[in-house]
């Protein structure tokens, strides 16, 4: 009997090795997100003549808190019945257009931005990006 408890032991050993493995490989590997930030390059209001105009070409520079640009983020324009996205190059720059219209309900409102970097940052939202008002 004595014989066969170190065998025993040496498998289960094994067994619960390899089960903690599988374990530790499901947690990220980014365990604190770096914080990123984005701002429009440009003029960050926009004056319409009417309730309804084309969507902006709109330019936005993402960095870490480095100031070191963010490469390959995925960064979306949204808001008031449009919206259009981009990717964001070397120098951290993404061109965001769209082919919709944008539509007013009221004198002044905002396009929102989302910025969903890769790797280990954490996702940046202004909900008040680009003001977009009636006048010139």
């Amino acid at each position: 009997m004595v014989t066969g408890l170190p065998v025993k032991i040496v498998v289960l050993t094994v067994v619960g090795l390899a089960a903690l493995a599988v374990m530790l490989s499901s947690i990220p590997s980014c365990i604190t997100p770096k914080a990123i930030s984005a701002r429009i390059l440009g003029n960050d209001t926009m004056g319409l003549e009417t309730q309804e105009a084309d969507f902006p070409n709109i330019s936005v520079k993402v960095t870490d808190r480095g100031g070191n640009p963010v490469e390959g983020a995925t960064v979306i324009i949204s808001g008031l019945g449009s919206g259009g996205y981009g990717l964001t190059d070397k120098d951290g720059i993404a061109n965001v257009s769209s082919s919709g219209k944008i539509t007013l309900r009221s004198n002044e409102d905002y396009l929102k931005l989302t910025v969903k970097p890769q790797g280990c940052y954490q996702e940046y939202k202004n909900e008040y990006a680009v003001k977009v008002y009636i006048g010139k």
